[in-house]
């Protein structure tokens, strides 16, 4: 029972560092990424923000789903080109396929808080440098959990009761009453003993399609997107943010990162914003949908 408890403990370590980290696309410096937009204001003063600011909608601030909070970012006004740089603070939004919610103030800077929403890009300045070094320790910490992860998975299980009966000797087969009954093949591993997942890490890409508070909505959206892309795996994730439930729908899975951002294209096209993201997952946990 040691061992098993020890694969266990690796297995569970494993795929918390590595199957349940996902990470936006935005979060390299430079990476953009375009959508609809909405603000935020006198209704949301002086509340907290997920960051635990207060926010106020006279400063330059905007709240995103997946940036780290205090990223800086750039948002531009596609339909008049006008730009505004905004300090992530707050998670959001949580309606429709919005990628970006600003403040009251950001939104006057170009100049569409009177329409409610634009389509806009968004492109990263800076990220925090919380951000940057729990990334770079989590690289340290990396090949360690694969070298403790690999000896158990490869370790031979302990031999059961069964396994461990003594052969019977020549001589002794030769005076038994008898024949003696040997089985015909004889597994490693008996199938009582439990089967450690193999922990290989497989990197994809995937496409977030959106974004709901409703469950509803979110499946409403991804069957729409199931009739136009019969053959791009979709699927809803819950998480929770902030005390509250999201839906997000994945599409696809995709080997880099550049096949991935023309299928969002592609998307946009049809009318389904989102972003890409990649998800490191050991291989035996993943899905069996086929990698584009």
């Amino acid at each position: 029972m040691g061992i098993q408890k020890i694969y266990y403990a690796l297995t569970v370590l494993f795929i918390f560092f590595f199957s349940f980290a996902p990470t936006a696309s935005g979060q390299e410096i430079g990476d953009k990424q375009n959508g609809l937009a909405s603000w935020y204001g006198a209704k949301y003063h002086g509340r907290r923000t997920s960051s635990g600011e207060i926010y106020n909608r006279h400063k330059l601030t905007a709240a995103h789903n997946e940036l780290p909070l205090g990223s800086k970012v750039r948002v531009t006004n596609e339909a008049t080109g006008e730009s505004v740089v905004v300090k992530i603070n707050d998670r959001g939004p949580f309606r429709g396929a919005r990628i970006i919610d600003l403040s009251e103030a950001a939104a006057r800077k170009i100049n569409y808080h009177k329409d409610g929403l634009a389509e806009v890009s968004v492109e990263v300045l800076e990220l925090p440098e919380y951000f940057l070094a729990s990334r770079a320790k989590l690289k340290e910490v990396e090949p360690k959990l694969e070298e403790a992860a690999a000896p158990a998975v490869l370790a031979k299980a302990p031999a059961t009761p069964a396994a461990q009966k003594a052969v019977p000797t020549a001589e002794q087969t030769a005076i038994a009453k008898g024949p003696v009954a040997v089985p015909a093949q004889t597994s490693a591993v008996s199938p009582t003993t439990p089967m450690v997942p193999t922990l290989a890490k497989e990197q994809v890409f995937v496409i977030q399609a959106g974004a709901f508070g409703s469950l509803s909505n979110a499946e409403a959206q991804a069957d729409k997107m199931r009739r136009l892309y019969q053959k791009m795996p979709i699927s809803l994730v819950e998480e929770t943010v902030n005390g509250k439930k999201v839906h997000r729908i994945l599409a696809g899975r995709y080997v880099t990162k550049a096949t991935a951002e023309q299928a969002r294209q592609d998307l946009v096209k049809k009318g389904f914003h989102g972003l890409v993201k990649s998800v490191a997952e050991p291989a035996a946990l993943a899905s069996s949908t086929p990698v584009l």
